[in-house]
């Protein structure tokens, strides 16, 4: 009898969750997938759009969509395959080419956009501005600077207010040093009431490094954390700032925050044992480079940082393993000679330093800046 019950209860349970989903058809899911994604809810419309799949695998439209939205999450290999599907079923090229194009830019494939895209014309006007862009900015990885200029001309008379062909247009300017003209840019692609990422980013990356308004920066980064797009970046840099500047209670605040939103990704656990060195908590800085260490055993990065903790704990052939491992394989290593430099003193060895790199003047271990 209890059996029969549960039986009972699991057919209830299987019946109300297939109604769960209001009895939508294909359609309606789709329409609900839109709106979602209109308001950035990708989560939400991702869900939608694969209970669409499941009632019509042979929607070229849910499957463009749902690659649009795999796109819009970061997940990029998965969003190909999506795309892809939607092109073998021969979903509309006006609005398909831009969102491959996308895809390649962002798995690194400069070559294959710039082949299969340069010159092409489309008649929809915003998806033209979206392929000239990614055309545009895979000219510019493949170090063709004319043609990325030819290509986001392309894009900005097709739509001049589109926020991504000026952000781009401003990287190429500030490459050639119009850090002023950069800016004007930027600040016509922030759209009131959008989270406008991209834009801010790059407003900070200009006064940070084109004007040195520390202070400018940090507020546009600030607002850049807010996209989620851009979160990881942003947070970054105003951590450096913050660390530069000694505002150490600061720059554990939005280590706080990138944890939350970013806990198992390997940049906040360098930033983790950045800022616990920065702290003088150098234990747990060289556990967590070991962590990341086993992972990536040959980071430059994490060499120096495992290092420079190693030496703050006395660990002096640690911090020469490391250290040196930086100082063979890179060149211009610049940081990692210094502490390399200042662990052969420590250890009694002066000679061994590298002629390049003066010591410390008066032999005693100091805490060297690792964050620009």
């Amino acid at each position: 009898m209890a059996i029969t019950r549960i039986n009972l209860s699991l057919g209830f349970l299987v019946a109300a969750l297939a109604l769960g989903c209001g009895g939508k058809s294909e359609g309606d899911l789709i329409a609900s997938a839109k709106q979602f994604m209109a308001k950035a809810e990708y989560s939400a419309a991702a869900v939608d759009l694969k209970l669409a799949l499941q009632q019509a695998r042979s929607s070229a439209e849910a499957r463009f969509l749902l690659g649009v939205v795999l796109l819009e999450q970061g997940n990029n290999s998965a969003a190909m395959v999506e795309l892809g599907k939607a092109r073998d079923q021969n979903f509309n090229e006006e609005l398909l080419a831009p969102k491959l194009a996308r895809g390649w830019l962002a798995t690194g494939k400069f070559k294959e956009i710039a082949q299969a895209y340069d010159g092409t014309t489309l008649k929809i006007a915003s998806s033209q501005a979206e392929l000239s862009t990614a055309v545009a900015l895979a000219h510019a990885r493949l170090n063709q600077r004319a043609k990325a200029g030819a290509a986001i001309a392309e894009a900005l008379k097709a739509d001049p207010k589109y926020p991504w062909a000026l952000v781009t247009k401003a990287r190429l300017v500030a490459g050639s040093g119009k850090v002023d003209e950069a800016l004007a840019l930027v600040n016509q692609a922030i759209t009131p009431g959008s989270p406008s990422g991209d834009a801010f980013f790059m407003r900070g990356e200009l006064l940070r490094a084109g004007k040195n308004d520390l202070d400018g920066a940090i507020k546009a980064y600030q607002q850049a954390s807010a996209d989620p797009k851009v979160e990881l970046a942003a947070r970054t840099a105003l951590i450096q700032i913050y660390l530069s500047r000694r505002r150490l209670a600061e720059a554990r605040a939005q280590l706080a925050e990138l944890q939350k939103s970013f806990p198992k990704n390997p940049q906040s656990h360098y930033l983790d044992a950045l800022v616990a060195y920065a702290g003088k908590d150098y234990a747990r800085a060289e556990s967590v480079t070991e962590q990341l260490l086993r992972v990536a055993p040959k980071s430059p990065q994490l060499l120096v940082l495992g290092g420079a903790a190693s030496l703050q704990q006395g660990a002096l052939l640690a911090a020469e393993s490391k250290l040196g491992k930086v100082v063979q394989t890179v060149e211009g290593s610049t940081v990692a000679r210094k502490i390399l430099a200042e662990t052969y003193l420590r250890m009694g060895q002066p000679e061994k330093r590298s002629p390049r790199c003066a010591p410390y003047s008066n032999g005693r271990s100091r805490t060297v800046k690792l964050w620009r």
